[in-house]
């Protein structure tokens, strides 16, 4: 995944590219706590959003649910945890559902 949000800042003909620049020219001269919040919303969701709007998407998902304004993130899992999809699915479930339904029991749904 980080060599996947890598390509994104770096390749100038990304969607994350031009956003980052932009941000950076709205803040111009600003100090980085500034900027801070967005860049993070951009370089770990909005990468990944991207990729995925753009059809871009290969070998890994961030898993996040979103409760309220916030998106908490769940787990990282590969396109491939097990021998198809349905195990896969099966697997990536069975470690939200371990680690993260105490915390948050409203995306048990």
């Amino acid at each position: 995944m980080a060599l996947n949000i890598a390509s994104e800042i770096v390749d100038e003909r990304t969607s994350t590219n031009v956003e980052m620049k932009m941000i950076f020219k709205e803040h111009d001269g600003e100090p980085f706590e500034n900027i801070i919040n967005d860049l993070i919303g951009l370089l770990s969701i909005g990468a990944l959003d991207n990729r995925s709007t753009e059809g871009r998407m290969t070998g890994e998902w961030l898993v996040y649910a979103e409760i309220g304004n916030t998106r908490y993130i769940l787990t990282m899992a590969n396109h491939k945890e097990a021998n198809n999809q349905k195990e896969t699915d099966v697997n990536i479930y069975n470690r939200i559902k371990g680690i993260c339904f105490g915390e948050f029991p409203e995306i048990k749904g």
